[in-house]
């Protein structure tokens, strides 16, 4: 079964990590490879699972129960999904991370970031805001915002949030922020290189 696949993967990737001298050459070896698009019809039922699934990696805890309600929260002004497809020497995780994004005012609001722990670390997160500035610019936004609701479960976000405050100079990330990410003393782009 796909389950049973996705567990032996997860063996050999267990077994790469403790024989790597560290975590950077882990990485290097794993030869991750992260595909951002914006995602199809037929994939739009794995958007909604990862919306209601995830909760570590999850800013604001939009959930979406259903397709319909999707579609419907997508077909608003100025918005869109951008997700990410990751995959390394081992196997394929699949569709493992979600930006529900629109525009406001002068800037691209990231509704909701929701990513798989599975590929935490794996520079998916970092990628996935990267792409959202590049766009963001494309459409002559300035900056990128990226709100957090608190949960009980989500540290993991408000910890890679901070990252990106720390890389923007900003105020670090609290309950009801907004995370902002501009060009910052200077800086020539949005994407943070964390």
């Amino acid at each position: 079964t796909q389950r049973t696949q996705m567990y032996r993967e997860q063996v050999l990737r267990k077994a790469a990590r403790q024989q790597a001298p560290s975590f950077e050459v882990f990485l290097q070896q794993l030869q991750v490879r992260i595909d951002l698009r914006r995602p199809n019809a037929s994939e739009m039922a794995r958007v909604c699972q990862l919306s209601q699934r995830t909760n570590q990696m999850n800013s604001t805890q939009l959930r979406f129960a259903n397709e319909e309600l999707l579609k419907d929260w997508a077909a608003g002004d100025g918005r869109w999904i951008l997700a990410a497809w990751v995959s390394d020497r081992y196997g394929d995780y699949g569709l493992v991370a979600c930006a529900f994004c629109s525009t406001a005012a002068e800037a691209a609001l990231v509704e909701c970031l929701c990513m798989s722990c599975r590929v935490l670390h794996r520079g998916v997160e970092e990628k996935l805001l990267a792409k959202i500035a590049a766009e963001a610019e494309e459409q002559s936004l300035e900056q990128v915002l990226i709100p957090l609701l608190r949960s009980p479960r989500n540290d993991l976000m408000l910890n890679f949030l901070n990252r990106v405050a720390t890389w923007a100079e900003v105020a670090p990330a609290s309950e009801g922020s907004l995370v902002p990410v501009g060009r910052h003393k200077g800086r020539g782009s949005l994407a943070p290189a964390m």
